[in-house]
């Protein structure tokens, strides 16, 4: 157990350092680091729970989809 969340820290930790590269040159909005990390892990990672092999989006077109969902927002216009 020690081994596996050794890994989900390392892997935490290059998610907060991608993001804040990413607001250090613009590219993620100035947000929290640890909160986003968060969120795009808890996103990621729940679709292993609910997705259906029998539904009809192929997980390739699901993933495409979070990914827009995750990097544009849902909100009809800027806020």
């Amino acid at each position: 157990i020690e081994q596996f969340r050794a890994l989900k820290r390392r892997i935490d930790r290059k998610i907060r350092v991608m993001i804040e590269d990413g607001i250090a040159d613009g590219s993620i909005a100035p947000l929290d680091p640890k909160l986003l990390a968060f969120a795009l892990a808890g996103a990621l990672n729940w679709p292993g729970r609910w997705y259906d092999p029998k539904g009809p989006d192929k997980p390739a077109e699901i993933a495409r989809k979070l990914v827009e969902i995750l990097a544009q927002g849902f909100t009809s216009k800027p806020r």
